[in-house]
């Protein structure tokens, strides 16, 4: 086993199921000025992506999301090192 990690702004957010892409939740929405913060619920899992103002789900939609490989890290669930 092993923990995912990922940077919001290496989200990818999709309006239209694609292949490779998960379905996800937003659950919420925080403005931020020059982008917005959106948190969403992957199978159980929060995580969030940083995403244009423009981009713009109503809460509880489903978006679908994939990830930026050059943004994973992978960490050793006991100790917490980076893999």
């Amino acid at each position: 086993p092993v923990t995912f990690g990922i940077r919001p702004e290496r989200v990818l957010v999709h309006p239209d199921a694609a292949p490779g892409t998960h379905p996800a939740r937003l659950t919420g929405r925080e403005p931020m000025g020059a982008d917005t913060l959106l948190w969403l619920d992957l199978s159980g899992h929060r995580l969030s992506a940083r995403v244009p103002p423009e981009i713009g789900p109503d809460l509880h939609d489903t978006v679908h999301i994939d990830f930026d490989p050059a943004g994973i890290s992978l960490f050793d669930p006991t100790s917490g090192k980076r893999l």
